[in-house]
């Protein structure tokens, strides 16, 4: 008879599923949506990567352990620049090795807050 055999492997987990933003007058909210998948492990926390267009260099701009809470402030951004994000979501076997679908939002000059 054949020999059936099932797979228990874990991996680090899948992309989030989403990637909003919002600019404000002086900074930028970023909203991840869950993981696609937990790879098998409970997620424990979500970055948000970030860079300018005057840079190529991508920096951890901030992070959670507020599962359901998946909402980063981007705070003192400057005026008149794009900035570029991404996320990933983490397990206790790593970060995620798929980013989410990435966000450009340009900041404007002046106080308007509905400029995106």
């Amino acid at each position: 008879s054949p020999i059936v055999t099932f797979s228990t492997t874990k991996s680090p987990p899948g992309k989030p599923l989403s990637l909003e933003s919002f600019v404000s007058a002086d900074s930028i909210t970023v909203t991840l949506g869950p993981a696609a998948y937990t790879g098998g492990h409970a997620i424990t926390s979500y970055e948000l990567w970030s860079r300018t267009s005057e840079t190529s260099v991508w920096t951890l701009a901030d992070t959670t352990t507020l599962i359901n809470s998946r909402s980063f402030a981007v705070p003192r951004t400057r005026q008149d620049v794009n900035y570029y994000f991404r996320g990933r979501a983490v397990n206790v076997l790593g970060q995620g090795g798929e980013w989410s679908d990435g966000a450009e939002k340009k900041t404007h000059a002046g106080k308007n807050p509905q400029c995106q």
